[in-house]
């Protein structure tokens, strides 16, 4: 019933605890919803305007609602991005004001608990490097981070093409295919993409393939946003990203490195670069 879910108490709680730092606009990550095991859903909060927006992030969709404040009352404000908020709202409400209780009560506490148990999936930073290699690799040798060092530096050397088209950037994709996933080598640099990125690539692949004016309008257009044309690698929800940018705001060279093949790929682009 739209308006029946109530988010006093829970701001309640909010405030108790500290908005994140070096934000523009108040704003705290919450707890966890925990509908079942395994399945841990982050919570969002931004104040803002005299209402307090909540989201929750379960997989692709968002689970938004947003508290009015002067209205007293729960509201929608387009786009609405995930069907039965209001009822997924209705059910995690008490759990985040128990574990929001919980937090307050004893935060070392908590969060050796969340250590603990948070899955996997829903975690993400920095990972030791011996931990990343296949089954059977050693790390990599001193020589062999010697040897990318100089090639990154060979790289500003390197002459560059003038204009960026969707067929070079699948030719440059195809390098790392290539390195990543040898069964496909056989493929053309646009069945390899076809068959590993994410198919939400924003028109890019309607464009004509060797036609730089066409590729230069669609990128500046901006069409493409908030779709996926740069995960050359599908995967939820950390993909790979190849991402090209005129090169007056993009660095000057890179080098793709590919432990599995121990090579190195170089490339240098005057006007387009691919970081």
């Amino acid at each position: 019933m739209p308006g029946s879910v109530n988010l006093t108490r829970l701001y309640s709680l909010l405030k108790k605890t500290e908005p994140l730092p070096n934000e523009y606009d108040v704003v705290w990550y919450g707890p966890y919803y925990v509908p079942r095991p395994r399945q841990w859903h982050p919570s969002h909060f931004l104040l803002y305007g005299g209402k307090l927006f909540c989201t929750l992030q379960m997989g692709w969709e968002h689970a938004a609602i947003v508290w009015d404040f002067k209205k007293r009352k729960s509201v929608f404000e387009p786009p609405v991005r995930c069907h039965g908020a209001e009822e997924i709202w209705e059910k995690a409400i008490p759990q985040l004001e128990r574990k929001l209780r919980s937090a307050l009560a004893n935060p070392r506490r908590y969060n050796r608990h969340v250590a603990r148990w948070l899955p996997l999936e829903c975690r993400s930073g920095r990972i030791e490097r011996r931990l990343t290699w296949p089954k059977g690799f050693a790390p990599m040798p001193l020589r062999r981070l010697d040897e990318v060092e100089a090639a990154v530096a060979a790289v500003s050397r390197l002459a560059g093409i003038p204009d960026m088209t969707v067929d070079s950037y699948l030719k440059v994709a195809a390098l790392a295919y290539d390195a990543a996933f040898p069964k496909t080598r056989k493929l053309s640099p646009f069945e390899k993409h076809k068959r590993w990125a994410d198919s939400r690539h924003g028109g890019m692949l309607e464009l004509p393939l060797e036609d730089a004016e066409a590729f230069n309008e669609w990128f500046h257009s901006g069409v493409w946003q908030g779709t996926h044309p740069w995960e050359i690698v599908f995967a939820h929800p950390h993909g790979i990203l190849l991402s090209p940018a005129p090169a007056r705001s993009a660095r000057a060279a890179g080098v793709s490195f590919s432990p599995s093949t121990q090579k190195a790929f170089l490339w240098r682009q005057r006007r387009w670069l691919l970081p």
